[in-house]
């Protein structure tokens, strides 16, 4: 009797992301639709996270390892500081490397220090390793706060690149670089990346892009009868992403608008800032008061985060643009694939999502940061129209065209 031939091995790649903590951030999202992705075409795939996280928390393979987190890179780091950061990436990436035994290398969440830590320790050889897929999802100056020496911070990630391209010449390793937007990608060739490609930070699988659809069509179709509603907060709590000019204007935005369901979400203070607890107690006694204000608090169900937004009347994203001048959202990209046309969408002047609506001529409206008239204005203006709009749907992004899952295995493919 003949041995049945053994069925072909899977291809092994490994996700390095220092950003997984626990199961409450997008790094969870991106890294459980790629493992789900990957299975139907043909990739095995393990993800290496921060020594926080807790492999039982998560439905896919995960094992913590990285000391340092991916946040810990600002380029307020002094010179001494910065470079320990590269060590410690560097130390761990080495351990992590010593075990793939070839697999492939994406890195979805990459700053300045742990591109240069990978870069040395691929350079310095004795690693098996495929291909790397990296996605740059900062601007150099993107995780700034206050006033930096952007010099500093645009050398670091030269150098970064410098490394990685030395690491590509040494040895049989194909690197593929993408960023959130055409901004940030002529950014990153001028500091010597070479070619990058532009793939937002859209959290859709794949998979899901029909019950999406038909999800949105079904929740606009509900709320013909309904109250209509303004979103003017969501995700956690956080002073930068303008929580504290919500607080501040509804009072006013209830009084002019009665007629208006506003909701707000509050998710989880994890900074452990009293401030942002004051903000939420104040939010939430004002629901109490006002029937009109419905708050929402803690995590929540993908499913439930997705009907907030598609049956929105209104959508805000009320970001201080001294934080995100040069930081992308993917709130933002969440917000454009699944609003409802006919839906009123604002940002706040300054930003870098303002830059993007322009850049990518998006039906997206400025308002400047606490100017709660003009936001007042733009509410009124999603009432006088109709709940559902007899008209085209706006025109889909060429490169929102993709699932994040399917972008990062079809760019693995070929890189092979």
């Amino acid at each position: 009797m003949s041995t049945p031939p053994d069925s072909p091995r899977q291809r092994q790649v490994v996700v390095l992301d220092p950003g997984l903590k626990d199961h409450r951030t997008h790094h969870h999202v991106i890294n459980r639709n790629l493992v789900s992705h990957a299975g139907a075409v043909g990739m095995d795939i393990r993800v290496v996270g921060h020594r926080r996280a807790v492999p039982t928390e998560f439905t896919y393979a995960v094992t913590p390892v990285f000391r340092r987190g991916i946040y810990e890179d600002t380029p307020a780091l002094d010179q001494t500081a910065f470079a320990a950061l590269v060590a410690d990436h560097a130390y761990d990436l080495s351990r992590c490397l010593a075990a793939m035994e070839g697999a492939d290398i994406v890195v979805h969440t990459a700053t300045a220090a742990f591109l240069q830590a990978l870069g040395a320790t691929l350079a310095a050889g004795g690693h098996r390793v495929g291909s790397a897929v990296i996605q740059l999802m900062f601007h150099p100056l993107g995780l700034a706060g206050g006033e930096i020496a952007p010099d500093v911070s645009m050398a670091r990630y030269a150098e970064a690149f410098r490394r990685l391209l030395c690491a590509e010449r040494g040895g049989p390793i194909g690197v593929h670089l993408s960023t959130s937007c055409h901004e940030f990608a002529r950014v990153f060739a001028g500091l010597g990346a070479g070619v990058v490609d532009v793939h937002p930070y859209a959290l859709l699988a794949e998979a899901e892009r029909t019950a999406w659809a038909e999800s949105r069509s079904a929740a606009q179709a509900s709320t013909v009868s309904c109250r209509r509603q303004a979103f003017l907060y969501g995700g956690d709590l956080k002073l930068d992403k303008g929580l504290a000019w919500v607080a501040t204007a509804l009072p006013t935005l209830l009084a002019d608008h009665r007629a208006v369901d506003f909701i707000v979400h509050l998710g989880d203070n994890r900074f452990r800032d009293p401030r942002l607890d004051q903000l939420r107690r104040r939010v939430v006694e004002m629901s109490v008061r006002y029937p009109h204000l419905k708050v929402m608090e803690g995590h929540l169900a993908p499913l439930a985060w997705d009907h907030m937004i598609a049956t929105a009347d209104f959508l805000l994203l009320p970001y201080d643009p001294l934080a995100y001048r040069w930081k992308t959202s993917g709130v933002f990209w969440e917000m454009l694939l699944k609003r409802r046309p006919g839906a009123v969408m604002a940002v706040t002047q300054g930003t870098w999502m303002d830059r993007a609506s322009h850049g990518e001529k998006l039906d997206v409206t400025a308002v400047e940061f606490g100017d709660t008239a003009a936001v007042s204005s733009l509410v009124q203006r999603a009432i006088d129209l109709p709940a559902v709009v007899a008209r085209p749907q706006r025109p889909s992004l060429s490169c929102l065209a993709q699932g994040n899952d399917d972008y990062i295995t079809e760019k693995l493919n070929e890189l092979n």
